[in-house]
Parts: C-alpha cells; structure tokens; sequence
C-alpha cells in the first residue's frame, strides 16, 4: 500500500483547468472537507482496513449527471494520466470506493433515472445513480420489484450494488448477483483519451459485474424485474433447534411463495431488538424469519405448528 503515491500535482492542475473550461458544467471539487467524505465509505469497520486506508484522499472530485459529463471526465484523465475511482452511494465495507493513489472521484449519483420498463418482459433499463427503494418506488407503478435488496436498499445505488454487491432478500428465491439471468445488459463508457460508449449484452456485460467499476464506467444497466409483491415478514419460534433446523431446510423445497429466510440460534436471538409489535425472544428460542406471500398464509402456520413452530 505504500507505493501508491498520489499524482504529481501539476498533472492535477492541469485536469482541473480543463474540465472547469468545459462547456458541460463540470465543477472541480476541491475543498479538503468534500474531498474527505467523498473518499471515504464504510470500511472504517474493519480495523485492519481503517489503518491499511488511512489518509488516502482523491485530490479533486467532480459530480455529474449527464453522460455527457462522464465521457468528458473520463477522456480528461486519460489524456492527463490521473487514476479515476468511482463512487455511487459509498455504502461498501471494503475500500471499494477509497482512492488509493489520489486522483480522481466521480460521484455518479447524480446520473440517477428510470429510462425504460418493458411492460411485458419487465426488463428495466435504469442509471446507476438509482437508489434501490426509489427504484423499487418507480417500478411498482408498473406493479414491478427489483429481484434482490440488500440490507443497504435504502441507500445504495444501482450501480454500485451489481458493482460491488452479491445478493439480500430475494436470494432465496432468485439467487445472486452474478447468477444467470439478473444483469441483461449495460451500457459503458472507457477510460481512454476519446472515450468510447458501448452498449453490451448479457454474455459480454459479465466481466464487469462484481468488478467495482474497475474495468469500465457504468452508465446504465439493463437488468430482470419481478411481480411486485405485498410480502409479508413473519416470526416463527421454536424451543427445539433442531426443529428449526429441519424447517429452514425443507421451507425453499416447498411450493409456499417465500422471498428471504433467516435463521437466528437462541443466543442471538435473545439479543436481538426487534420491531415494535415483536415481542422479545423468550430465554432458549430459536427464530426463523420469512419473508412470505400473502396468498401462503393460509397454509403457513399449520404447517409450521406441524413441526414445532409457533408464528
């Protein structure tokens, strides 16, 4: 980690004059304060990260949103040899969005719209800006949900979930991330002196799925969607963790409509805090979580009381 060192700062300069010389509004960011919030996420949870990472800061930062914008970012620091990292919501635990060497950030959160639903196949062209749940709010117009939520949904971005994430609630049902049939297609802008946009498939969009922006700028993504459903969270008890065990196996071999599944052993549990309207975990019960749909209820709690559990 040492031998990274930032930028010579005449390079720099020279970066920042040309894009504040733009005509396309990009504004240099240079304020020590932004720049430090803007080269940080959340890997300060990490104590061996938190000291691998200290210190390392972009030594200029700029918004965007337009593709316009990006091309000329990206041609600017080709031409200028000054690295580029890019960053959406910054919710990564990994450094995934620190610059190591300075340089660079570019903020696409800005680059944040809803371009196309197929009303038909449900595939949804959208920019990597998107928060998930305000995605989620725009599809459920069309009566359409995003397959997967991570425990980050309220905030991540688009991009920066199929970027750097891997899966959440959903998984049970539709897998992860870079499992078949989620990421149909994205459009990309290249780190070259005169960018190029390229528009991928599916076959050809793999190698950048889970690369954290690392071989191409993302600047929209074609991806599946799925029925939206009033899902139901549910809170099953049992004194016997075998028996919750066996249940949490065979529940995704069953026809019941289940989105997410969690397992919780009495020690944990009894430490959780839950939700107004759930009361606490009794001394010795095990929990299981479901995410179920509305039309399984009916079957549900017999079923689970058959086995031991109690919703």
């Amino acid at each position: 980690m040492d031998d990274f060192r930032p930028v010579d700062p005449e390079r720099i300069r020279a970066l920042v004059a040309e894009l504040a010389a733009s005509p396309l509004a990009l504004t240099p960011i240079l304020s020590p304060a932004e720049l430090g919030r803007l080269s940080a996420d959340f890997h300060d949870y990490s104590p061996v990260l938190e000291q691998l990472l200290k210190g390392r800061c972009a030594q200029v930062a700029v918004k965007v949103d337009r593709l316009e914008q990006v091309m000329a970012v990206a041609g600017a620091c080709a031409r200028h040899r000054v690295p580029l990292t890019l960053r959406g919501a910054g919710t990564g635990n990994y450094g995934q969005c620190v610059p190591l060497a300075g340089g660079m950030v570019l903020d696409l959160s800005g680059l944040n719209k809803l371009r196309a639903v197929d009303p038909l196949s449900g595939i949804v062209e959208a920019e990597p800006g998107c928060t998930l749940a305000h995605l989620d709010g725009q599809l459920a117009v069309y009566g359409r949900a995003l397959r997967l939520a991570p425990s980050t949904y309220r905030s991540a971005t688009l991009g920066g979930f199929f970027a750097g994430g891997s899966g959440g609630l959903g998984s049970l049902r539709w897998g992860f991330l870079r499992d078949p049939g989620h990421l149909l297609g994205l459009e990309v802008v290249t780190l070259e002196p005169e960018p190029r946009l390229l528009r991928l498939d599916a076959a050809a969009s793999a190698p950048l799925n889970h690369a954290y922006g690392t071989n191409g700028i993302i600047t929209a993504l074609r991806l599946a969607s799925t029925e939206a459903v009033a899902w139901q969270q549910l809170v099953v008890g049992f004194s016997h963790w075998e028996a919750a065990l066996q249940v949490s196996r065979e529940l995704p071999t069953t026809a019941l409509l289940l989105n997410a599944l969690c397992l919780l052993e009495a020690p944990v549990a009894e430490r959780m805090p839950w939700p107004a309207g759930c009361p606490a975990a009794d001394p010795g019960e095990h929990r299981l979580l479901l995410h179920a749909a509305p039309d399984t209820l009916e079957l549900l709690p017999g079923w689970l009381a058959a086995r031991g559990g109690q919703l």
